[in-house]
């Protein structure tokens, strides 16, 4: 799995996704955690379809310790694992990016993969509050196409020798030299810590 490829936004969750595990007292990360870990991240197209969908955070734990039960908070300095239907999550959210030909991986991916996967936790809170996955699923597809075309495109009247290429992509280049990437703040280490210790960790299936 290409680490680099996940997202700031989708490396927060992964880090938000062990954190809500270590404050449930579950010596592990699964499905529910991720999805937890996607709404606590906040901003991105995954939390703002959650959260549109009225999934919040409040409702999530509530179904978490109906389900699976809680206990007292651990370190968030432990090392969880990551069971093998998160580790395929993850890995589903890679399959996600590139179907769609994305080069990235954002927490929608991860969102999607949730959907697709069916049977976990996560699904399962999702479908328990109403939700119909297939069109969730479909509704998260069009956000993305949403908010690529809502966004308005600069210097409309300058002819360029990629014209396609600028009105589908972002000069990633630009965006840096304007300080527009979200910043993760002394932290970039350790998510990438945590997103590693998690791919090579596992516990049994959820």
């Amino acid at each position: 799995m290409m680490f680099s490829n996940f997202t700031e936004k989708a490396r927060s969750a992964i880090s938000n996704a062990h954190d809500a595990a270590c404050d449930l007292g579950h010596y592990y990360v699964g499905s529910e955690h991720l999805l937890l870990g996607l709404i606590k991240e906040g901003t991105g197209v995954a939390a703002k379809a959650l959260l549109d969908a009225g999934i919040t955070e409040e409702v999530v734990i509530e179904k978490i310790k109906t389900m699976i039960g809680s206990n007292e908070p651990i370190s968030k300095n432990v090392e969880l694992s990551l069971t093998p239907r998160g580790k395929r999550i993850l890995e589903y959210s890679a399959m996600e990016a590139q179907r769609l030909g994305h080069t990235y991986i954002g927490t929608e991916h991860i969102l999607m993969a949730i959907i697709r996967d069916g049977d976990g936790v996560a699904a399962q809170i999702i479908g328990n509050t109403g939700v119909n996955l297939g069109e969730f699923y479909s509704n998260t597809v069009n956000s993305i196409d949403n908010e690529a075309f809502s966004k308005p495109q600069e210097n409309k009247s300058k002819s360029t020798k990629t014209p396609t290429l600028d009105k589908f992509g972002r000069d990633l280049t630009a965006l840096a030299n304007e300080n527009k990437f979200d910043p993760v703040i002394g932290r970039d280490k350790g998510i990438e810590r945590v997103i590693q210790i998690l791919s090579r960790r596992f516990v049994p299936e959820e």
